[in-house]
């Protein structure tokens, strides 16, 4: 469940898939109390950006999420990390350990250049280093999200040596989506197939290493001999139904596709702008 707290951002990210001005980022107690679902399920804290809540309130809703049940994923850009206190930051990271929960951090770029044509925001990249470090010392699991889009699927292989120096627990690749900031846009949105070469490059630096890695909103078939990496052919290979299945859509270069079953086809945003071309799976 996605749980938008923050209409909000402190980054003007060319990517964002997030119209605040189309959707409603408001939580109460009360309504959330009535609308969570049973069980230990997962609950994405996200935005706009999270820290830009009240500090207080923000603690107050993850313990509420935590004494529920359930599994916390803290979405944020962490550029507000490490400007607040070490005090607030534990108990913060504690509450999301103790929820069996995550920090997961959206990295734009490999290097601070390219982070701030990205995210048109001053010393972002420097701040969100920093926000790692912290992370680390707290002995928090923590996922890095990098998303792919046209200004810096290039310097993936670049990124896959940054994480192996940060050393989380996860790299997602994501795909950059066709909506919000993005929407319509061809120029922020590359073709699958020129893609494909630098993140199979980048999956293969991270293999082996201890960093469990993944893709996301990219078919299985772009990423070669690292197929089954793919979000959805996991979710399919573990029978788990949702959202992800009616985003995409088969066309017909998967119509004799020999894992059809196990990958959803291509996002519906990017057939809108690009035509589909399959890749090759390598076992």
């Amino acid at each position: 469940m996605l749980l938008r707290v923050k209409k909000n951002c402190n980054q003007k990210c060319v990517f964002c898939s997030f119209d605040s001005k189309k959707e409603n980022a408001r939580y109460s107690f009360s309504a959330l109390a009535q609308s969570l679902p049973e069980g230990k399920e997962l609950i994405q804290i996200s935005g706009g950006e999270p820290l830009l809540c009240d500090p207080v309130e923000l603690l107050k809703l993850c313990v509420f999420l935590c004494k529920k049940g359930k599994t916390i994923e803290f979405q944020t850009n962490a550029v507000l990390l490490p400007q607040l206190s070490e005090n607030y930051v534990k108990k913060l990271a504690d509450i999301i350990n103790l929820s069996k929960g995550y920090f997961n951090i959206n990295f734009s770029s490999a290097d601070a250049d390219t982070d701030y044509k990205i995210t048109r925001t001053k010393n972002a990249f420097d701040f969100r280093l920093k926000a790692v470090k912290k992370i680390k010392k707290l002995k928090v699991p923590l996922r890095l999200t990098f998303v792919v889009n046209s200004l810096n699927f290039t310097s993936l292989e670049k990124f896959a040596r940054l994480a192996l120096s940060l050393k989380p627990d996860l790299v997602q690749f994501s795909f950059v989506k066709g909506q919000g900031s993005a929407f319509g846009k061809k120029r922020l949105i590359p073709p699958y197939e020129k893609v494909s070469p630098y993140i199979i490059k980048a999956m293969e630096i991270l293999s082996g290493k201890g960093i469990n890695f993944e893709a996301d909103h990219i078919p299985s078939c772009h990423l070669g001999k690292f197929w089954r990496k793919n979000v959805d052919t996991q979710k399919a290979l573990s029978k788990i139904k949702g959202p992800h299945m009616s985003e995409k859509k088969h066309v017909g270069e998967c119509l004799n596709c020999e894992i059809r079953n196990l990958c959803f086809g291509p996002r519906k945003d990017y057939l809108k702008i690009r035509k589909f071309k399959k890749g090759k799976i390598l076992k």
